[in-house]
This record gives C-alpha cells, structure tokens and sequence, in this order.
C-alpha cells in the first residue's frame, strides 16, 4: 500500500509565508518518511502548487491512500467547504484509493499545550504581562 501525505496551506503572496510552509513540509518529510510513501504540500490560492493539481497529481501517481492535513487554524470556508469538495470531486474519479482528509490544525487538541510551552519559553527570558 502506498500512503503519500500532503500539507495543504491557504498560500500567500508573500514569498516567505510560503517558503515557510514548504521549510514545515521538509522537517515533516525527515520526521516520518517512513510512514509515507512522499510528502508534499499544496495551497488553495495564491501560490503553487494548488492543491487539486497536487492531489491529481498523487492520485494518478497510483497511491492506494493519501492523507490530507489542513494548515488551518480555524474551520472557515476552505476547511468546511473548499477542501471537502475537491477531495469529492476527485474520490469520484479515484473510487480505488482512499483519501482521508484530518482535522484541521485548529482542532487539534495538542495545539493548546504547544501555545503554552511556547509562552513558558517566553516568559523564562521575558516578563510576560
């Protein structure tokens, strides 16, 4: 069974911004290549690759599974809507392989401890108000 992994972001104009998310794709790639069979990263606009293409493309490549994370932190339009509709789409046409879409960043319940620990590091070498 061949599982590939896909980060989809919003995308940005800034260059940066993007960079950022392909820098999080690579740390993610070296943290569990073992699980997957790439790991790759996509946005819905404003920057390349876009997300459906990037989807076909893993698609036609013959993965059985792909799982999809959501670089969001809240469920707005492209979590609830956009992302689910495309994956639709495309599950249509790819009735073989199986496409499991995760929670969105936001929901994630480790999220809360990680903000935490971050202003504790914060609050070491600084007064936090």
């Amino acid at each position: 069974m061949s599982t590939a992994f896909l980060l989809v972001a919003h995308g940005s104009r800034r260059t940066l911004s993007n960079d950022e998310v392909m820098a999080l794709t690579k740390q993610l790639a070296s943290r569990m290549s073992e699980c997957f069979s790439s790991i790759s990263c996509a946005f819905l606009e404003l920057a390349e690759p876009a997300f459906e293409s990037a989807l076909a493309g893993l698609l036609e490549q013959g993965n059985t599974a792909i799982v999809i994370f959501p670089y969001f932190l809240a469920a707005g339009a492209h979590v609830s809507h956009d992302i689910p509709t495309i994956v639709s789409q495309l599950q249509t046409q790819y009735p073989n392989c199986q496409i499991t879409v995760l929670a969105h960043l936001g929901k994630q319940r480790e999220l809360a401890g990680l903000i935490e620990q971050a202003v504790l590091r914060s609050s070491n070498s600084h007064d936090v108000a």
